[in-house]
């Protein structure tokens, strides 16, 4: 049998017909076990290794389990979303929401209503996704503080919020019925036809870029 040269641990074995063994529970990405399942056995005849063989793992449901599945998942998200909507700018799968269910995006928004389409275009891009907040462009969708504050300050539920029930969601997440899951939108952009000061951002002058030399010398500060 050939195998890679750079081979750790060579396992060689055949697949029997017909034959199922349960495998589980697991932990999983959502920190809780999956379910046991019935699965494909194999019968091992060979184990091969190197002097001192180094075995890779992860650590089931800790940062290294989910950040593998956030990485490939924004990406996918993000290029499906800006196929839709071009003002797609960021997205971000929440650490909070187990890097699966919980996604923020960041819009530049061009039309009312453009935040709506955006959250049913991230629910039709994963299926796991079941809690979109889509933000302005001045909200870093990687600090969850400053998403929270968008949703204090630019958000109204009864205006801004609608749920979808009953759709296709993750089968391992505990809240779900067998994978059917209901769906939380969260439009946390300002409107459109905003006057000139009711969401204007405090800012105090020279705080993004302070000369510092000129504090130090400057003799009012001198004792």
């Amino acid at each position: 049998v050939r195998v890679p040269a750079g081979a750790e641990i060579v396992i060689e074995g055949r697949l029997l017909p017909g034959v199922r063994e349960t495998e589980g529970p697991f932990g999983e990405f959502p920190q809780y076990y999956g379910p046991a399942g019935e699965h494909p056995a194999i019968e091992v005849q060979a184990i091969a290794t190197r002097a001192k063989p180094v075995f890779h793992t992860i650590v089931p449901a800790a940062m290294e389990h989910l950040l593998l599945g956030a990485i490939p998942r924004e990406a996918t998200i993000a290029a499906h979303l800006q196929r839709t909507c071009p003002t797609v700018l960021d997205v971000h799968l929440s650490r909070g929401g187990v890097c699966r269910y919980h996604l923020y995006v960041k819009l530049r928004k061009t039309q009312e209503g453009q935040g709506r389409n955006v959250i049913m275009a991230a629910f039709a891009a994963h299926a796991d996704v079941k809690q979109v907040t889509v933000v302005d462009e001045d909200v870093d969708v990687h600090d969850p503080t400053a998403v929270e504050w968008a949703v204090a300050t630019r958000f109204q539920a009864a205006r801004d919020l609608f749920v979808i029930p009953r759709a296709q969601g993750s089968k391992l997440d505990p809240s779900a019925d067998d994978g059917v899951s209901d769906k939380l939108g969260l439009d946390a952009t300002m409107p459109l036809d905003r006057d000139g000061f009711t969401y204007t951002v405090v800012h105090v002058p020279g705080e993004d870029d302070p000369d510092l030399d000129a504090l130090l010398t400057d003799e009012r500060y001198e004792f």
